[in-house]
């Protein structure tokens, strides 16, 4: 019999109960079910579930919208706007998805090559990561 092994991808949560302010920066992927205001910084992926509301600006990997983002957002890799979903805000990413239903306001810039990096909105990690390479 074939054995198979299972690593479970490592994600925080942040409860619909919960209401934070503050700077977040975490690894691998965070999912909101609650609030949250301030700056998100992270190479992980983010989840913004139907139930939260984030104003933030955000510099992420990647980005899944189910619920209310209202701020500027840097995502390397793919955004997701899903039905019903609120974007309210200026966009860079590589990869773009808006379903039906949701809404967005603001302006989307498209980054040609992820490996693209504005130097005077990058975090000093982001930064390091460019320069190592």
């Amino acid at each position: 019999m074939k054995e198979i092994h299972y690593v479970p991808k490592k994600e925080s949560v942040i409860g619909a109960s919960s209401h934070i302010t503050g700077k977040l920066k975490f690894e691998t992927s965070l999912r909101i079910k609650g609030s949250f205001q301030g700056e998100i910084v992270s190479g992980g992926d983010l989840i913004i579930e139907q139930t939260s509301h984030v104003k933030a600006n955000i510099n992420v990997k990647s980005l899944q919208l189910h619920g209310t983002l209202i701020g500027n957002s840097h995502i390397d890799q793919g955004l997701s706007i899903l039905d019903y979903s609120h974007l309210e805000g200026d966009v860079k990413t590589s990869s773009l998805t808006i379903a039906q239903g949701a809404t967005v306001k603001g302006f989307i810039s498209m980054i040609e090559d992820s490996d693209t990096l504005d130097i005077f909105s990058a975090s000093p990690e982001q930064l390091k990561k460019l320069i190592i390479k």
